[in-house]
């Protein structure tokens, strides 16, 4: 994706190939690599590199699912708009259909501004819940290739 002044962003996601947990982010100064990043029953890890200095950061177990479960399951009982709305699942959609739309042609494509009418999520939405037990796998294989 090529952004205002010259930034450029890549990214490759794939539920069909070796099994890993992790995202990188790389910048000109530095990146920070999270791993285990999607795991709802272990610890996160983070590996920030800026320059020489290297820093490393581990945080406890914690289910990150329940806490939007909990909030949208509140928000339809309560008639409230839940936080992200459906407009932020929306800018996404334009984008995959953008990647597509680039990929079938070989040629950029530029989106309209997009400007949802809604709020975006803020701290006060912070509800943590512990990890979970990871799950054991019964006569069946991971969906990632092994």
């Amino acid at each position: 994706m090529k952004f205002p002044n010259d930034r450029i962003a890549s990214f490759v996601c794939s539920f069909g190939c070796q099994q890993v947990s992790h995202y990188e982010v790389v910048g000109t100064k530095g990146s920070i690599r999270v791993d285990p990043a999607y795991e709802y029953a272990d610890e996160t890890g983070f590996e920030l590199k800026e320059g020489k200095r290297e820093h490393t950061l581990v945080t406890g177990k914690r289910d990150q699912f329940a806490p939007e479960l909990i909030h949208f399951s509140g928000c339809v009982l309560c008639g409230d708009e839940p936080r992200p709305s459906g407009f932020e699942g929306l800018a996404d959609i334009r984008i995959i259909e953008a990647i597509q739309v680039s990929i079938a042609t070989g040629e950029a494509v530029a989106l309209a501004p997009f400007n949802p009418p809604t709020s975006k999520p803020t701290s006060e939405l912070i509800n943590e819940k512990p990890g979970v037990k990871k799950t054991e796998l019964v006569k069946v294989q991971s969906g990632s290739k092994d």
